[in-house]
């Protein structure tokens, strides 16, 4: 499964859009947003995505996939279904949803395209101490 998702994309539409409205947008739907990124803040549930996203798995094959107890494991596919993330396909099989692969996507790619936002801040400070130098 390949998906796409450009962070340009939405910075084009971000641009455009008034600051209030966005964060009007974001306060009125902050509850839902803080649930489903709290849904995948915890390393395993987070994991269970990941491996879901790639084909769905039965419940004795994510207990051995992510080392833990199966009322651990029923609690953390609780959370990620109640946020929409994943469903139960039959009886003990589970996959991940459209809003669960969008939310991994997105995830991936705010990842990939922030790696290395720091060291380019740094890089950044350094060159503009170097060129202050040559120019006092």
């Amino acid at each position: 499964m390949c998906i796409s998702y450009s962070l340009r994309g939405i910075a084009e539409v971000w641009k455009h859009m008034e600051k209030g409205l966005v964060k009007d947008l974001l306060l009125e739907n902050q509850e839902e947003i803080v649930s489903v990124v709290f849904a995948i803040s915890s390393p395993v549930r987070f994991k269970i995505l990941a491996l879901l996203f790639e084909r769905p798995f039965s419940f004795n094959d994510l207990i051995k996939r992510t080392f833990v107890q199966k009322t651990t494991l029923s609690n953390h596919l609780r959370i990620l279904m109640s946020r929409n993330l994943i469903r139960k396909i039959k009886h003990g099989m589970y996959g991940i949803t459209r809003k669960g692969t969008i939310y991994l996507g997105y995830t991936f790619d705010v990842y990939n395209n922030t790696r290395g936002a720091g060291k380019d801040i740094k890089e950044a400070e350094k060159r503009k101490r170097i060129s202050g130098m040559f120019f006092e």
